[in-house]
């Protein structure tokens, strides 16, 4: 599966020469069963967001998962981060479950939705 997770894309956004965020695809499990399916991780640093590099970064990583056959894309996301949960609502993503206090971030535990 290593060689298989190393098709996958992954992406670093720079503004000059600084790092602002990047994003990236990985096996969703190591088994053959779900070989057409990943997780997608992206992050933007605080003062990047809700300038579309985002969604054009979204738009890259989903249109080669579609070139590479992926049928199933996931995310992560926690149940605090509003503003992440809308924006992946936004790009017509649904809500599966959710995983009471999974995360634990400053002092307090979080959901994963």
């Amino acid at each position: 599966m290593l060689n298989e997770q190393s098709k996958l894309p992954r992406y670093v956004i720079q503004s000059g020469r600084e790092v602002i965020g990047f994003g990236y695809a990985y096996n969703f499990r190591s088994e053959s069963t779900f070989s057409q399916t990943v997780k997608l991780t992206y992050l933007l640093k605080n003062g990047f967001t809700r300038k579309g590099l985002g969604s054009k970064l979204h738009v890259i990583l989903e249109s080669e998962l579609r070139e590479l056959k992926i049928s199933s894309i996931l995310v992560n996301i926690s149940s605090e981060n509003i503003a992440s949960l809308n924006f992946h609502k936004a790009l017509g993503y649904n809500e599966y479950g959710n995983f009471e206090r999974i995360g634990y971030k400053n002092n307090r535990y979080f959901d994963l939705i």
